[in-house]
């Protein structure tokens, strides 16, 4: 592939909160009269910053195929990443996010740091059911657009489907528009399509959308769009779908599209003490030459108790759960049995445990440990 999508400069993370601290305003007397870190009144020209990250442990119990029996251990880095988004005041604003990733390993045996661009767009808001957003974004699409941040979700790990099978996180470059309406919230895109020439057999579509700092013809275009219902007490259900045309990036032609339709929910019907969340999605290729599967499905559901929650006292929170997942391509077919606990010491902070059970082609029970966080700060005034 020849794409290069990561900048290998790890001072610009540094250079990114440099600036960012250089604008907050400190000023208490000021902050107070602005009431930041209420929503409702934001100062004309504010900033806030934000962060995530996740590391993990893995230890095969048992392995059960025809290529090894032997158990693995690994540890991992799923995710880090910080934000900022800033206000400038009549109703604009802008985010900027990278991510952390290991990188290469050098001739003299030293690792380098490779940044990515995660999220990079400006919007402009007329009211709060008319807002444009054009940039660098997340596609609207799956449930896994909120279940991004490890404090989202029980596993160790991302889910699987959505995230293994669908692009990981799906982000392009387009214009959305969005806005909430009573107990609706809605948003359509366009993008540049997907290229099939990286589509394959075991992660379908999760490679094919192109490198955001590439230049994107117009030629194959593509739209997404979103719609979340909120009427039913404690329940939030989602709509969302995709259809574009493919670009083959090896032989540089056109032609083939791929669809998708999702639906997802989140019931949490004792307040923070019980979660279920879920979702199915479709998804179908037509007209490419492709080893990737012409029709997929996935299905995950996900239900969790707080037994810290019998003690009303206790600030802090304990998950029981345990999650099914199921996968079907023409080459795969998986189910996926978790169980564990997740400790939330803060609202901002957890700590997991899960085992797993997985059958495909083989077997594989899998024990796992991992720690994450994610954080927004309030919103801070910006010194002219």
């Amino acid at each position: 592939m020849s794409y290069s999508c990561f900048y290998r400069k790890p001072l610009l993370a540094a250079l990114f909160f440099a600036v960012s601290f250089h604008l907050f305003g400190s000023d208490e007397n000021q902050l107070d009269s602005l009431n930041i870190g209420d929503a409702e009144l934001k100062p004309s020209m504010y900033a806030s910053f934000g962060g995530k990250g996740e590391t993990a442990f893995s230890y095969n119990v048992s392995r059960l195929d025809d290529s090894s029996s032997q158990s693995a251990t690994a540890f991992s880095l799923p995710m880090a990443a910080i934000w900022g988004e800033f206000g400038f005041g009549k109703g604009w604003k802008a985010m900027v996010e990278v991510q952390f990733e290991s990188g290469s390993i050098g001739a003299d045996g030293g690792h380098s740091l490779d940044l990515s661009l995660e999220n990079l767009w400006v919007e402009k808001t007329f009211n709060s059911a008319a807002n444009i957003r054009a940039g660098l974004m997340q596609v609207p699409v799956g449930g896994i657009i909120h279940a991004s941040l490890p404090t989202d979700f029980f596993g160790v790990y991302m889910p699987v489907g959505e995230s293994t099978l669908l692009p990981d996180t799906w982000l392009e470059t387009g214009v959305s528009f969005w806005g909430e309406a009573s107990d609706w919230r809605y948003e359509a895109m366009i993008m540049p399509g997907l290229d099939s020439s990286l589509f394959t057999a075991d992660e379908w579509i999760h490679n094919g959308a192109l490198c955001p700092m590439d230049y994107k013809t117009i030629s194959s275009l593509a739209g997404a769009f979103r719609v979340d219902n909120l009427s039913v007490p404690d329940l939030r259900m989602g709509l969302s779908g995709y259809w574009g045309g493919c670009f083959n990036s090896q032989s540089q032609t056109f032609g083939g599209n791929v669809g998708i339709g999702s639906f997802d929910f989140d019931y949490r019907p004792l307040g923070a003490d019980m979660i279920a969340r879920g979702g199915v999605t479709f998804g179908h290729i037509a007209g490419v030459e492709t080893e990737a599967s012409t029709n997929l499905f996935t299905a995950g559901v996900e239900v969790g108790y707080d037994l810290l929650g019998l003690w009303k006292r206790c600030d802090n929170r304990l998950y029981l759960y345990g999650r099914y997942d199921y996968v079907a391509l023409e080459s795969l077919n998986l189910n996926r049995v978790a169980v564990g606990l997740n400790y939330f010491p803060l609202d901002e902070v957890v700590i997991k445990a899960e085992y797993s059970y997985e059958h495909q082609s083989y077997d594989v029970s899998t024990f796992s440990l991992g720690v994450g966080f994610a954080f927004q700060s309030a919103d801070l005034a910006i010194r002219r």
